[in-house]
């Protein structure tokens, strides 16, 4: 598998509700990254955790610049980048299909979008959303849905951890 996401991430991309850049190590090691936008919108995260952890495991600095602002509204030209990632992240979104236009806005063509971590709803009982957590719960014809009405095709994936099924996404734009 780290041959194949060596092909899907590979040049420029982008890191979507990056966190505290926890990923941003993973995706340099092994993986042809030209350069990295990372993007958040929590000033600490981004501006105080995130350095650290690119200090501490030795990320290119000039290959990553920092992004504070929305996934909403992506300060990038059209089609500027081969890839978007994101981890734990689509299922926050309070404007799925929005989110989806602004990553193909900014997607080459034959580019690829990472989803990973997202939930595994195994029961038609489970609400719709965790007032709680902000979470956004999809069933696999949902994401279907929202991922063919902007256009991309996709591949799901399930993996389980801790007795628990996450799904992720692999899309590609046309």
């Amino acid at each position: 598998i780290q041959q194949r996401l060596g092909r899907l991430l590979s040049g420029r991309g982008i890191d979507l509700a990056a966190g505290n850049l926890w990923a941003v190590p993973y995706l340099f090691q092994e993986l042809l990254v030209e350069h990295l936008y990372c993007l958040e919108y929590s000033l600490h995260r981004l501006g105080r955790l995130g350095p650290l952890v690119l200090e501490h495991y030795e990320v290119p600095l000039d290959q990553v610049t920092l992004v504070y602002g929305s996934f909403y509204n992506l300060n990038l030209e059209d089609e500027a980048l081969d890839f978007v990632f994101m981890s734990q992240a689509f299922h926050h979104a309070e404007r799925p299909l929005e989110l989806l236009a602004e990553v193909n806005r900014v997607l080459k063509r034959n580019g690829t979008v990472i989803i990973i971590g997202e939930h595994q709803i195994l029961t038609e009982n489970t609400p719709p959303t965790d007032p709680v957590l902000g979470d956004h719960w999809y069933k696999l014809q949902q994401y279907k849905e929202m991922f063919e009405a902007i256009g991309f095709s996709f591949e799901h994936l399930i993996r389980q951890q801790q007795h628990l099924d996450y799904q992720s996404f692999i899309l590609t734009k046309s």
